[in-house]
C-alpha cells in the first residue's frame, strides 16, 4: 500500500521553511524589488517618482 499523502502545506522533517508573503499593511513594500514593482522613474519623461503614485507628477503618464 502506498504511503498516505501529506495535506497541502505540510512540511517534511528537515525541510527548510517555505517563505511567505509579507503580512504588512497595504502599500508597504519589502526592501527587495519585485518583478512587477512600480518603476522609480517615469518611462516617458524620466522624472523620479514618489512611492505610491498612480500618475507621473511631471507629465501625467499612468504608472502601472
Amino acid at each position: 500500500m502506498p504511503p498516505a499523502a501529506e495535506p497541502f502545506g505540510a512540511t517534511t522533517v528537515g525541510a527548510p521553511p517555505v517563505p511567505t508573503a509579507s503580512a504588512g499593511p497595504p502599500g508597504t513594500e519589502r526592501s527587495g524589488a519585485a518583478p512587477d514593482a512600480v518603476p522609480v522613474f517615469c518611462p516617458l519623461c524620466g522624472q523620479r517618482l514618489p512611492s505610491g503614485v498612480a500618475f507621473c507628477p511631471g507629465c501625467g503618464t499612468p504608472i502601472s
